[in-house]
């Protein structure tokens, strides 16, 4: 009984830590240089569909303070699954059932904890309490409490009771700040910005490009080359069929110094919040596996399918240590079949911009490609930068 409700509160903390602090803390470095987050690699996570545990995993001798690894960094073989050895709660780690602040690894505590069987603060060794009384080891009805645990320290269980209502980063194009900024990003980065997502980027005159792959990318190596003859970088998010089909145009992207995102794996086009945060996890970990076996490449940017999301599954993301981009601006240049006005889409895209600005484009589209260097030189004109 009191495994249950040990796995009760600390769903209830990781929740409230979710709701209220975002990620920080949660095996991500979301500190900015040179105006880019940098968040740590994501550690090689097999997921075990039955409980969501990790395997092969090792640990270092370094001591925990509330259950964190010293600056969330990892080595090679250094807690490669998401899960630590030596490190779990056990049942002598309680007292009258009630846990500490911390977790061991390979017997060295903080706050009160033991150290190779020595007590101290009143607690005793050996699963035994200071009143004598020795904690409830009856759980045999009861599943363990790793089951409630997935990789990476994600607690399902906590994800689940935050809200997931569909969501989409699109915009009014008349509802507008002074700045001329659309309101519903500027909304929407006050309200999710801390899951380490963008939707703007200050107010600065800049501008973030951010292109996702279609089917067709036979006008990737115009847009390369665009953006190569200006010494400009941008983002670029694939799916897993990109990934697989498209090695060519993956690779370029990579050489030539662009950041490769996840565009998730299976892109499912109703959005992400269908899936269940397991299953949004069991997705994003195909994807960052399959990258880093066949480009040799850490993945540390996330995309939304269709811009769809709901505070659930952008939690889901941010705990497994990914940055979030959105957008400020998108136009219809999806569509390979109805391709807009090349003279009327540049219009657009140059009336539109304004400070801080995420400008969503598509890899697949011909107009695209063919108005984007007018685009960069005329922002530029106006003093607007491209940063990265």
């Amino acid at each position: 009984m009191k495994k249950r409700i040990l796995g009760s509160c600390l769903s209830l903390v990781l929740a409230a830590s979710l709701l209220l602090g975002g990620c920080g803390g949660q095996g991500i470095d979301s500190r900015r240089r040179d105006g880019v987050y940098t968040v740590t690699p994501l550690a090689e996570v097999k997921v075990l569909p039955a409980t969501g545990k990790t395997t092969d995993s090792q640990t270092t001798g370094s001591q925990t303070t509330d259950s964190q690894t010293t600056d969330s960094q990892t080595t090679d073989d250094q807690n490669t699954d998401g899960q630590t050895t030596d490190g779990q709660m056990t049942e002598s780690q309680m007292t009258d059932g009630q846990t500490t602040d911390s977790q061991t690894m390979e017997g060295q505590t903080t706050d009160g904890q033991t150290t190779d069987g020595q007590t101290t603060d009143g607690q005793a060794a050996d699963g035994q309490s200071t009143d004598g009384q020795t904690p409830d080891t009856d759980s045999s009805d009861e599943p363990p409490l790793e089951e409630v645990i997935g990789p990476e320290g994600i607690s399902y269980e906590a994800l689940e009771t935050i809200d997931n209502t569909r969501l989409v980063a699109g915009y009014d194009p008349n509802e507008r700040d002074e700045l001329n900024r659309p309101m519903k990003a500027v909304n929407y980065q006050g309200a999710f910005g801390h899951y380490n997502a963008e939707f703007l980027r200050g107010e600065e005159p800049t501008i973030l490009l951010v292109f996702t792959l279609g089917d067709d990318n036979n006008t990737m190596d115009s847009i390369l080359d665009t953006l190569k003859v200006r010494g400009l970088h941008a983002r670029f998010f694939v799916t897993g069929y990109i990934a697989k089909q498209c090695p060519l145009v993956v690779r370029r992207i990579i050489d030539e110094g662009h950041i490769l995102g996840s565009h998730s794996f299976s892109h499912p086009d109703e959005g992400m919040n269908t899936l269940t945060p397991r299953e949004i996890v069991e997705d994003s970990m195909a994807m960052q596996n399959y990258v880093r076996e066949a480009y040799h490449y850490e993945m540390t940017e996330y995309a939304f399918p269709s811009g769809i999301f709901s505070e659930r599954s952008l939690a889901t993301i941010c705990q497994l240590g990914y940055h979030t981009v959105f957008y400020s601006f998108a136009y219809d240049d999806y569509d390979q079949t109805a391709e807009p006005d090349p003279q009327a889409s540049l219009e657009r895209l140059l009336r539109e911009l304004h400070p801080g600005s995420i400008y969503l484009l598509h890899g697949s589209s011909t107009t695209t490609a063919s108005i984007l260097g007018e685009f960069l030189d005329t922002a530029a004109a106006r003093g607007y930068n491209v940063i990265f």
